[in-house]
C-alpha cells in the first residue's frame, strides 16, 4: 500500500511540475488510482505491466467509457510508465485506440436568436453573445477582466485558457454594442 501511495505522489509532483492543468491533475491521478487498483485485485494475471494496462483499457472500453475518456486513460498510463516506472512504452503492445472522429454540431441562426431571447437581461444576453461569438470556454469568460476588452484594436484578450495559453480573438462590432449598453 505504501508504494502505490508513493507512486501517486510521485505522479501527481510530476503533474505539477510541468504544469498539467487542475482538470488534468484530477483526471490522471484518478485514472492512476482505479489502474493501480484493478493491478492490486488481479496481482500476478497478466504478467508483464504493459499487459496490465492493456487489460485495464479493454475493461474501461467495455464498461462503455466514451473514445476521448479511452484516450485520457492511455495518455495517463503512458505518462505514468515513462515518468514513474521509468518503463518504455510499448506501442504494440498497448495501441492507442483510435478515435471517432466526428463533426462539432453548430447552433443554427434561429437556435441562437432563440438562446439569445431566452433571457431580457442586456448582461445575460452579452455574455451569451460573447461566449458564442468569440468561441470563448466559460472558464475563459469568467476569468476576463474589462483591461482584456481592447476596443481600439476590435479584439480581446484572453489569458491562460486551455493549456495555460493566451490568446487573441477578435470583438465582433455586435459585442461591442452589447458590451457599451452595459456600461463596459
Amino acid at each position: 500500500m505504501n508504494k502505490i501511495n508513493d507512486y501517486n505522489k510521485q505522479f501527481k509532483d510530476y503533474l505539477l511540475y510541468r504544469n498539467y492543468g487542475k482538470g488534468t491533475v484530477k483526471s490522471y491521478e484518478r485514472v492512476i488510482e482505479r489502474f493501480l487498483d484493478f493491478c492490486r485485485v488481479h496481482n500476478g494475471q497478466y504478467g508483464e505491466p504493459q499487459q496490465y494496462a492493456y487489460q485495464y483499457m479493454l475493461l474501461r472500453k467495455q464498461a462503455g467509457l466514451s473514445s476521448s475518456t479511452i484516450n485520457i486513460v492511455y495518455s495517463a498510463l503512458k505518462l505514468f510508465f515513462k515518468q514513474v516506472l521509468k518503463q518504455t512504452w510499448s506501442y504494440d503492445e498497448v495501441p492507442r485506440p483510435k478515435h471517432l472522429k466526428m463533426l462539432p454540431r453548430i447552433l443554427s441562426t434561429e437556435e441562437v436568436v432563440r438562446m439569445l431571447h431566452g433571457t431580457n437581461n442586456a448582461k445575460h444576453q452579452t455574455i451569451l453573445l460573447l461566449l458564442y461569438t468569440c468561441g470563448l470556454r466559460v472558464g475563459e469568460l469568467i476569468g476576463l477582466r474589462v483591461s482584456d476588452l481592447r476596443f481600439e484594436q476590435g479584439n480581446l484578450w484572453i489569458r491562460q485558457g486551455k493549456g495555460h495559453r493566451d490568446r487573441i480573438v477578435d470583438l465582433p462590432e455586435i459585442v461591442q454594442q452589447g458590451l457599451s449598453l452595459i456600461h463596459i
